[in-house]
């Protein structure tokens, strides 16, 4: 009697015969940029902040002192 393993051989080794599905695990952020200062003011993840969201804290944040100053604030999304 033969009992059929869950397993076939590939190339000498044991592997298991089902396939691992890959999982999309990009993420989407919004990224808050001075332009003037030619830096990154913030990424947020947008499952977690909304865009009104966001642009409550720039008005009420440290991003505020770019705003006042005159600086142009790009706001975009990114996927990572």
């Amino acid at each position: 009697m033969t009992v059929a393993s869950s397993k076939k051989k590939n190339n000498g080794k044991d592997a298991p015969d089902t396939a691992v599905a890959k999982t999309d695990t990009t993420t989407n952020y919004t990224e808050i940029y001075c332009t003037n200062c030619k830096k990154s003011l913030g990424r947020y993840n947008t499952k977690f902040y909304s865009e009104d969201k966001i642009m409550t804290m720039m008005m009420n944040t440290t991003h505020s002192t770019h705003i006042r100053d005159g600086h142009t604030i790009n706001v975009k999304s990114l996927k990572m």
